[in-house]
């Protein structure tokens, strides 16, 4: 029995190119059925356009087998079910300023009772506690999460909602990037 280089017998070999081949080589054979199936004045014509086709549906194939297309949803900002119920007192522990990974700075503060954060240079977010040290702007704009440590600094990640592509239809897709927070 005939083996190639990688030790798979010669005949499984054969079987995988060909299962790729099938949708070509039925259209080869379609074509050269039709071709000896019509008169001679109009063969010239359809065989040109049916070979036409064949090239068109040969470069229609994927790239190849390495190619892996993944599809996956990337950080989504959702506000939570049941907001947690956080004191502007509670916060306080938060309050301050922090520095991001992209060199800008977020600040938390409460002003009349309501928790905000702001990303130096934009808009204020009012904030609903998702958790005991997690955050979600009410816009679905922005989301942090911050671990505060015992030797007095803090270390976390902010979610924050930019605008991505604009649609056809005119709408944009909003895409989340994620900042470390040191």
């Amino acid at each position: 029995m005939a083996y190639r280089h990688d030790g798979e017998p010669f005949f499984v070999y054969l079987f995988l190119v060909s299962q790729k081949l099938l949708p070509l080589i039925t259209i080869i054979a379609f074509v050269t059925f039709s071709y000896l199936a019509l008169e001679n004045t109009l063969k010239a014509f359809i065989f040109a356009s049916l070979l036409s086709l064949i090239a068109s549906t040969a470069s229609a194939q994927p790239a190849d087998e390495n190619t892996v297309t993944i599809n996956a949803a990337g950080p989504a900002i959702t506000l939570p079910s049941e907001p947690r119920v956080m004191t502007p007192s509670d916060f306080g522990k938060f309050a301050g300023s922090y520095t991001l990974s992209n060199g800008k700075t977020l600040s938390l503060f409460v002003r009349a009772s309501t928790k905000y954060a702001v990303i130096e240079g934009g808009p204020m977010h009012a904030l609903v506690a998702k958790s005991g040290n997690s955050f979600v702007a009410k816009d679905r704009q922005l989301a942090l999460t911050i671990e505060l440590h015992d030797h007095g600094d803090a270390t976390g990640e902010v979610l924050i909602a930019v605008p991505g592509e604009r649609l056809a239809n005119g709408e944009t897709t909003d895409k989340v990037v994620r900042l470390a927070m040191h």
